[in-house]
């Protein structure tokens, strides 16, 4: 009897499933299928699409954190959990639609989102990107830089990384992505002598964001340049913020 109470205890006290935070499976995906063109980055979906069981299996063990797990990782844990899960899910919209789109506004609907679509599991309920990324991410955590991490499937989004999001480099990582993109020109750029700052759109959507602990010009500056003279002129008041048009064509290779 003692035995078998033991038993029960052990059973109960044990967890039901050891999560893999080094993102093994997910992160060889991304080294493979990910091409680095400068400071931007392509997806080859037609490897995503020919290795989809790597996808596959990266998915399923997502899909198989319980809430009750999640809520006793870290704080980095949860937020590389929560922008590999967004991504991640991403690419499985993609490549189930793929080659038939040229956007992924394509899967859109005359009143719905592909963003609203409820396709995947999180936590034991149905679920959509859009939760992911305002119910979850933007909504419990005070972390900007994962604007620049989440990606869309789309030319002006941040650069989809060759690597998966780790907790113990969660800092450094989010902080490369934030310069990757905002030091490129493509989507970035100051103007010293038109007095003009040209910017992604993604500032003007999350404002709020990037505004909790100054203006974004501040933001900004931090990141544009490591030169103290450029960082100064760019936070005039003069200086006039333009928004960039947002290219959604898909981010294929």
């Amino acid at each position: 009897m003692r035995s078998f109470l033991f038993l029960i205890l052990l059973a109960v006290s044990l967890p039901s499933f050891s999560f893999d935070h080094s993102y093994f499976e997910y992160d060889e995906l991304l080294n493979n299928a990910i091409i680095e063109k400068g400071s931007e980055t392509a997806v080859d979906y037609d490897y995503v699409k020919n290795n989809s069981d790597m996808l596959d299996k990266s998915l399923s063990e997502i899909e198989s954190v319980s809430k009750r797990d999640f809520d006793g990782w870290s704080e980095p844990q949860q937020l590389a959990f929560l922008i590999n899960t967004y991504n991640a899910f991403t690419l499985k919209l993609i490549v189930n639609n793929y080659p038939g789109i040229d956007s992924i506004k394509d899967l859109g609907g005359l009143f719905s989102s592909p963003w609203d679509k409820k396709f995947f599991t999180l936590f034991g309920e149905k679920t959509n990107l859009d939760h992911v990324e305002h119910g979850l991410l933007r909504k419990k955590y005070n972390e900007p830089r994962i604007h620049f991490a989440i990606n869309c499937a789309s030319k002006s989004c941040p650069a989809l990384q060759k690597r998966a999001y780790v907790a113990n480099e969660l800092d450094e990582q989010l902080e490369r992505a934030a310069i990757q993109f905002i030091r490129n020109s493509e989507h970035n750029r100051f103007n010293v002598e038109m007095k003009t700052l040209e910017i992604s759109s993604i500032f003007k959507w999350f404002s709020e964001d990037f505004t909790k602990a100054g203006t974004l010009k501040e933001f900004i500056a931090h990141y544009i340049s490591d030169d103290s003279k450029i960082q100064a002129q760019l936070k005039e008041n003069k200086i006039k913020i333009i928004y960039l048009d947002y290219d959604w064509s898909l981010n294929k290779n």
